[in-house]
């Protein structure tokens, strides 16, 4: 059983992020064939990162390259960085600034810096030293 059923269900709606190709939500298809459609506010992206599923995120950030462009409006919990931190999701943590390396910072499309550093803060303060 795939830990992503939840989202085999499609959401109405736009997506309003302006990096989305006329405004589609990102979609993946899961281990076995299904189809995993995103809702609002990427808990889809959120739940891959926090299982630490590089597989899983490698096919969503081929699918939606642009969803990590920046923060959520609503905080750092949603942050695909933070979240990576805050679950020691170490793996997909190294996915994500590879991704940022190699697509987001060429392109000019987003600066991670700030970012970088509440992640890095976030990590520092969960992990054991």
């Amino acid at each position: 059983m795939s830990p992503y059923e939840e989202f085999r269900e499609r959401e109405n709606g736009i997506l309003y992020e302006p990096e989305s190709p006329a405004g589609i939500r990102p979609t993946m298809i899961d281990t076995d064939g299904s189809t995993l459609y995103e809702k609002q506010f990427f808990p889809l992206r959120t739940a891959i990162i926090e299982r630490n599923d590089t597989a899983a995120l490698k096919k969503y950030l081929e699918n939606a390259p642009w969803a990590i462009k920046r923060g959520h409006a609503l905080g750092m919990y949603y942050d695909p960085f933070i979240v990576a931190a805050r679950h020691e999701s170490i793996d997909a943590l190294k996915m994500l600034l590879d991704h940022y390396s190699n697509f987001m910072k060429p392109s000019g499309r987003t600066d991670l810096d700030g970012r970088c550093c509440r992640a890095l803060n976030t990590a520092g303060s969960m992990w054991p030293t």
